[in-house]
């Protein structure tokens, strides 16, 4: 249910090394390289799960112009290295997995235009 739910809002994915293969070798959505230039460039940030540790430079790699929401289980992981070089706009205790696909379900079959933005960074990962 959650490859389904990600794969409906069609944002882009950064996958850590547990839920590597989630998405699947040829996923349009699952971007592999570059992802500190994505993060500073993003509106929005959802760390679904994700903790600000060394692999997100304790979140030197988000730009402060970014929304950021924190979604995890642990209260603590969930505000790990806030206010050193990030804070959540929303922090949300809960699982991951579950919020995403209640969300995706409260929003129905939209689904978010995001193709634009996703060519042009596609595009420069190559080059």
């Amino acid at each position: 249910m959650l490859r389904k739910s990600l794969e409906r809002l069609g944002i882009p994915c950064y996958l850590g090394g547990m839920s590597r293969g989630l998405l699947g070798s040829n996923s349009p959505i699952q971007v592999k390289q570059r992802r500190r230039d994505a993060l500073k460039e993003a509106d929005l940030v959802i760390l679904a799960g994700a903790v600000c540790d060394f692999r997100l430079s304790y979140g030197r790699v988000l730009s402060k112009a970014s929304k950021i929401i924190a979604v995890n289980r642990n209260r603590i992981e969930l505000y790990k290295n806030s206010d050193m070089f990030w804070k959540p706009n929303v922090a949300i205790q809960a699982d991951a997995a579950s919020l995403v696909v209640e969300v995706v379900k409260k929003i129905g079959q939209s689904r978010l235009q995001l193709r634009c933005w996703m060519g042009q960074f596609i595009t420069r990962k190559r080059t």
